[in-house]
């Protein structure tokens, strides 16, 4: 399990990175996309995940100083 979860945690940070390397978006275009997915899920488990997907682009963002 702990690998799985090592895992899991690696590909999400790596597409975090994706999201935030992205150079045609600002920070806040990635924030309000990943709002906006998380609005369409509406309750349930991808709303969840997405909020914290949503966290963890903030945190990173704010560890490398990324604004707009």
């Amino acid at each position: 399990m702990k690998n799985l979860t090592a895992e899991i945690n690696f590909e999400i940070n790596k597409y975090i990175d994706e999201l935030l390397s992205d150079k045609t978006k600002t920070f806040t275009q990635v924030k309000n996309e990943l709002a906006q997915e998380r609005f369409l899920h509406g309750i349930g488990f991808e709303s969840i995940i997405l909020e914290e997907l949503q966290n963890r682009v903030t945190e990173r963002a704010l560890d490398r100083k990324i604004s707009d």
